[in-house]
C-alpha cells in the first residue's frame, strides 16, 4: 500500500526534517516537502522530495494558481501529489514535530480502536488523555463547563486518526500566554467520536485514509492558526454523511515549538474563539448529502464552506478557490 508523509517548512534542512526523512525511508513512505516564498535556494535531504516555490509553479493542478504565498495552505499541493501518486494514506506532520516511537508510522487506523463517545456537544480529548488542557478551537466557554458523554464498545469506521503529542502540544495562545508547558499524555486506548461528538484536531499528526481525500483541504481565507482548525470542523461533520468517524489516540511524537509570537497566534485565532460555537450549530444543522462517493463528499464540502462564508469564517473568495480543489480532487482521485 502507497503512503505519503506531507509536511510544509520553510526552514532549511535541519535535525527534525532529517529525523522524518529517515523515518520516512525506514517505513516505506514517501516524503514530500512543500516550501514556500522563504524558503533556502538549496534543499537536499535523503529521502526527501522538496518542492520549491519554482518546482510549485511547474505543477499541473489548477490549485496552483489559487494559492497565497507565505501562508500555511499550500501544504495542499502536497496532498495533491501524494493524490497522483498513488497514496493510499496520507500522513501529516510539522517541521517541530518528532517521532517518538514507530507507533507514529502506523498506517492501520483501527488498531485498537474498539470504543466509541458517544453524545452531542464539545468534547476535551486533551481531558479524556489525562491532561488539563484543551487543544486549539476547543470552544472557550466550554473549558470549565464541559459537555456530558458515554463511552460504549461498538464496531467504527474510522477515516481520520489524530495523534497527541507531548511536549508543546497544539494549544491555543491563550493557555500559552497563562499557562506552563511540557506536556504528557496519558497512553490510554484510543476511541472514536460518534456523530454529534465534536473535537476540532489539527495538521500536527494526523493519518488520512483514501475515502477521506477529499476532506484534506485547507482553507485559503483565514488565519495560519485557524486554518487546520476550520477544516477539521467541516471533515468531521462530512463524516458523519459518510458514516465514519475521526479517531484519536495516544502521543507517539513530540513537539520542540518553532519560535512564535503569542500575541500574534492569539490574533490569529480570534475567529474561533468567537465562532466555534456558532460553527458547530450551524455545520450541525446542515442537510448532507449521505455516502462515501467522491463527488458527494466534495459536494458536501462545499455546502459546509458556504456556510462558512455566510459566518464569516472565510472568505466568499473560498468557493472559488474550493472549485479548483474540487476539479483537481476529481482528476486525481481514482
Amino acid at each position: 500500500m502507497k503512503k505519503s508523509l506531507v509536511v510544509t517548512t520553510i526552514a532549511s534542512p535541519n535535525e527534525c526534517l532529517s529525523t522524518l526523512a529517515s523515518g520516512a525511508l525506514a517505513h516505506a513512505y514517501d516524503f514530500i516537502c512543500i516550501g514556500d516564498k522563504k524558503s533556502p535556494d538549496q534543499f537536499q535531504i535523503e529521502g526527501c522530495e522538496f518542492y520549491s516555490a519554482t518546482r510549485q509553479q511547474q505543477l499541473n493542478y489548477s490549485l496552483v494558481d489559487q494559492l497565497p504565498w507565505n501562508h500555511y495552505c499550500r501544504k495542499n499541493l502536497g496532498y495533491l501529489i501524494a493524490i497522483e501518486n498513488g497514496s493510499q494514506r496520507i500522513l501529516e506532520t510539522d517541521d517541530d514535530n518528532f517521532p517518538e516511537d514507530d507507533d507514529f508510522w502506523q498506517d492501520d487506523l483501527s488498531i485498537n480502536v474498539t470504543d466509541q463517545i458517544i453524545g452531542d456537544g464539545w468534547l476535551n480529548i486533551y481531558s479524556h488523555f489525562g491532561v488539563d488542557a484543551w487543544p486549539r478551537g476547543f470552544p472557550l466557554e466550554k473549558i470549565r463547563f464541559p459537555d456530558r458523554f458515554e463511552q460504549e464498545s461498538s464496531a467504527v469506521n474510522p477515516y481520520i486518526k489524530q495523534c497527541l503529542v507531548n511536549g508543546d502540544p497544539d494549544v491555543d495562545a491563550i493557555f500559552r500566554l497563562t499557562r506552563g508547558l511540557d506536556i504528557t499524555f496519558e497512553q490510554y486506548n484510543p476511541v472514536a467520536l460518534g456523530a454529534g461528538v465534536w473535537c476540532p484536531f489539527n495538521s500536527q499528526n494526523t493519518l488520512w485514509v483514501k475515502q477521506s481525500f477529499p476532506l484534506l483541504y485547507l482553507p485559503v481565507t483565514c488565519s495560519f492558526r485557524a486554518t487546520d482548525i476550520v477544516r477539521s470542523y467541516v471533515a468531521q461533520r462530512c463524516l458523519w454523511a459518510m458514516d465514519g468517524q475521526v479517531v484519536f489516540s495516544g502521543a507517539n511524537a513530540r513537539q520542540i515549538r518553532n519560535e512564535h509570537n503569542l500575541l500574534k497566534d492569539f490574533d490569529d485565532e480570534i475567529v474561533i474563539y468567537l465562532k466555534a460555537q456558532r460553527i458547530r450549530h450551524e455545520l450541525s444543522a446542515l442537510k448532507l448529502e449521505t455516502g462515501e462517493n467522491k463527488q458527494t463528499v466534495l459536494n458536501n464540502l462545499v455546502q459546509c464552506y458556504r456556510k462558512l462564508v455566510e459566518l464569516n469564517v472565510v472568505a466568499e473568495q473560498e468557493l472559488l478557490i474550493l472549485q479548483a480543489w474540487a476539479k483537481d480532487i476529481n482528476k486525481l482521485l481514482r
